[in-house]
């Protein structure tokens, strides 16, 4: 009788164990916030670059003050140089900070412009660990992501070719299509020009007759944008003819990889040395066209160029000259 006893005594305290054990974890679902993405994804371009919201839910608000830790992996760029979090993240993680009574936590992803090239960057995020009042059911809701859309052109195609043909046998017609003339510094008679050559391609000649002290000129030729993003051994090549030597620097050949059309000033352009002295070695008295042949431009691989060419004439008599592009190209090499 008294080993029944004991074994239904037993069996009572068990019951009301596991009924005590059930009711605390009914207690903690009810008390603690499930944590989900708001969106499984977001998007954005690279024509915006202002901060991107990724929001989390709690449900129900937020019984206490917490925190979120947030995985983060990205492919197209780097954390930190393609975008920034905010708050900022560490060792690849992210700590969202939650307020009591919230009903959702953020944080924020910024593209950062000079840090993307031309790929798209995706960025995966997943909710790796909840602090305390909080809760996370499986699978459900820890995962979204982001898409920065890369709308950057990447200009002209390769290989590009520009025979300048809209320039007739008389020296008439007009630039070709996205090639464009800059004036740095135009003199008192408008010379500083390039206009087609009779003799073929285009040129500057800025012989006015009467040259005066101080009444110089500076005139560019700038190309369309072209793409090397996905080039291995991109080369450029170019004819040339100069007439008359002076006694001032008289050509520069110019690349840059952040001209837009309309940031001339603001750009970058580094000289292209193998271009100038191309141009430098040409006879001034031959008066005849010749080829640079296979100029290197793999420093530039990955890269959107423009290549300028850039004449100078001074004021003086003697400051004045002609200078004639021709068959300009880019391509990859042989």
């Amino acid at each position: 009788m008294m080993k029944t006893i004991k074994l239904t005594t037993i069996a009572i305290l068990v019951l009301a164990l596991g009924f005590a054990m059930n009711s605390c974890d009914d207690d903690d679902s009810t008390t603690k916030s499930v944590v989900t993405f708001a969106q499984e994804s977001y998007s954005t371009t690279t024509d915006d670059y202002n901060p991107v919201t990724i929001t989390l839910n709690l449900d129900p608000e937020a019984s206490s003050s917490s925190t979120i830790n947030v995985a983060l992996t990205a492919t197209g760029g780097e954390p930190g140089t393609a975008f920034a979090t905010s708050p900022s993240m560490n060792n690849g993680l992210i700590e969202v900070p939650v307020e009591k009574g919230a009903s959702t936590a953020t944080f924020t992803v910024t593209p950062q412009e000079e840090g993307i090239a031309y790929d798209n960057v995706e960025i995966d995020f997943e909710i790796t660990e909840v602090g305390s009042g909080l809760k996370t059911e499986g699978l459900t809701g820890i995962y979204s992501s982001l898409l920065i859309e890369n709308t950057k052109s990447t200009g002209r195609p390769l290989p590009f070719s520009e025979p300048f043909d809209e320039c007739d046998e008389g020296g008439s017609g007009e630039l070709p299509d996205g090639w464009e003339e800059i004036v740095a510094l135009q003199n008192q008679v408008g010379t500083a020009h390039w206009d087609c050559s009779a003799r073929g391609g285009i040129q500057v000649n800025t012989f006015s007759g009467d040259g005066s002290e101080g009444d110089s000129s500076q005139v560019w030729l700038v190309s369309p944008r072209v793409g090397l993003v996905d080039a291995n051994n991109p080369v450029l090549s170019f004819d040339a003819d100069r007439r008359f030597e002076t006694d001032i620097q008289e050509y520069d050949v110019f690349i840059s990889t952040d001209y837009n059309g309309n940031n001339f000033n603001e750009a970058t352009w580094e000289v292209f040395q193998p271009g100038v002295d191309f141009i430098e070695s040409n006879d001034p008295e031959a008066d005849n066209y010749e080829s640079s042949g296979e100029l290197d431009l793999s420093a530039y691989s990955g890269e959107v160029v423009s290549v300028a060419f850039a004449y100078y004439a001074s004021g003086s008599k003697g400051g004045s000259h002609i200078l004639r592009i021709d068959e300009v190209e880019i391509k990859e090499g042989s």
